[in-house]
């Protein structure tokens, strides 16, 4: 491998781990409880990792303002409780408020420009995929070994008719032209729209 392609590797592998810190590493399930919808976002203010939640999970970490205004009224929220918040967030005692720059993916700007529905549909698809290869007790059979979810899904998706049916050309001799390794794959599809490993953001 030349220099030139193993910064670009690097890079690329960098952007990855931080776009997937998010994603909880404790699997099964039926071990371990995996649902912080924060993780990953430790170094950031409080407000703006429950506003990435929120665009990422569709986490919710306030109640909604009729809550906060029973409890006020049930007294469970006192005067003194308002002050101190108040005091709290007055202008010089606000912590430096971190840039929130909205990145949106090649499918959502797609989304917005024509109306179409991809996210909607990369995510039913990316949940089928999971769903198959995280199954644990539910399949009858498995039809290949599961050493990868990007090997699993690369050694099935060709037959997969669904995509045809929303109109997607020659989906099964793409799947087989892409590379054996998933990061040579994400390399290949990022060279293709033109975008570096910069621009991938977590």
């Amino acid at each position: 491998m030349n220099s030139s392609k193993m910064v670009k590797s690097v890079t690329l592998a960098d952007a990855i781990a931080d776009a997937t810190d998010c994603i909880g590493p404790l699997y099964p399930l039926t071990n371990f409880i995996a649902c912080n919808a924060l993780k990953g976002f430790e170094e950031i203010s409080f407000e703006s990792a429950m506003r990435k939640s929120s665009e990422l999970f569709g986490a919710r970490g306030f109640l909604p303002l009729s809550d906060y205004r029973a409890m006020y009224e049930s007294g469970r929220i006192n005067p003194g409780d308002l002050e101190e918040a108040f005091r709290r967030n007055q202008p010089g005692n606000l912590p430096k408020r971190e840039r929130d720059r909205k990145m949106l993916s090649v499918a959502e700007m797609l989304d917005q420009i024509s109306g179409s529905r991809l996210v909607e549909e990369i995510n039913k698809q990316m949940a089928k995929w999971c769903a198959a290869y995280l199954d644990r007790t539910q399949a009858q059979w498995a039809p290949v070994e599961k050493n990868g979810l990007y090997e699993f899904w690369r050694a099935l998706a060709s037959h997969d008719i669904s995509l045809a049916w929303h109109g997607v050309k020659d989906w099964s001799k793409s799947v087989e032209s892409l590379p054996a390794q998933s990061q040579n794959a994400l390399e290949t599809l990022l060279a293709e729209l033109e975008l570096r490993g910069e621009d991938v953001a977590p």
